[in-house]
């Protein structure tokens, strides 16, 4: 082979290999690396690409089995980077309308947002947790509706509006009111249910046929 063969073989190659289209066979997830199967060539270990990956870093792995493009400056596979990822039939697309922004996890979870139906859904199949070392504010224009069988609050909670209870209520201390505690119906306050209930009477035990006092009262 001549000289200008030689260099129009090697430019060739090198062509060939600026990019492909490969899939990852191995994942080391510690060094953020992968190596990649085109056809018949497999690469050594090679990064991919992030989004940001400064002060501010961003962490998404790339998994074996998923099809990806490697780039090659100069055409050399061991500079190569890898950019993830693309369709194909074993892992299509998890939706298919230009409104909907979709992150399907291999647990189930799913976490989109529909922007013709201005809606943010996020179906966790686990637990979630918020974590904030400021304030929190949700300002809601709309009802909300929390259903569980336990909710926790582990400090102070003011209500600036009314509440509503459709079972009971239960105190280990005190229960104060600023002003009167109405009864089921509306029409007692506290203090009149007192005075009702200091006022009772109920037969006594025996054969008397009388009535006790009521309990404010000394026989």
């Amino acid at each position: 082979m001549s000289s200008v063969e030689y260099r129009l073989a090697e430019l060739e190659r090198k062509l060939a290999n600026l990019q492909m289209v490969g899939v990852i066979f191995e994942l080391d997830e510690a060094a953020a690396r992968v190596k990649v199967r085109c056809g018949e060539l497999e690469s050594g270990w090679l990064p991919w690409f992030t989004r940001r990956a400064g002060g501010d870093r961003d962490w998404w792995s790339p998994e074996v089995g998923e099809q990806v493009m490697v780039f090659s400056p100069c055409g050399d596979p061991a500079q190569g980077v890898v950019l993830p990822s693309i369709y194909r039939n074993a892992h299509p697309a998890p939706a298919n309308s230009k409104n909907v922004r979709r992150i399907i996890f291999a647990d189930g979870t799913v976490v989109e947002y529909d922007r013709a139906a201005h809606l943010l859904k996020a179906d966790v199949k686990g637990d979630v947790q918020l974590l904030a070392s400021g304030t929190l504010v949700a300002n809601i224009t709309g009802n909300t509706t929390l259903t569980t069988p336990t909710a926790t609050i582990n400090g102070d909670l003011v209500v600036n509006g009314e509440v509503s209870v459709s079972k009971s209520v239960a105190a280990t201390l005190n229960i104060t009111a600023g002003q009167n505690i109405g009864d089921q119906g509306g029409s007692k306050t506290m203090a009149a249910m007192r005075t009702t209930y200091n006022a009772h009477q109920h037969p006594e035990n025996g054969d008397g046929g009388g009535t006790t006092s009521a309990p404010n009262q000394q026989q």
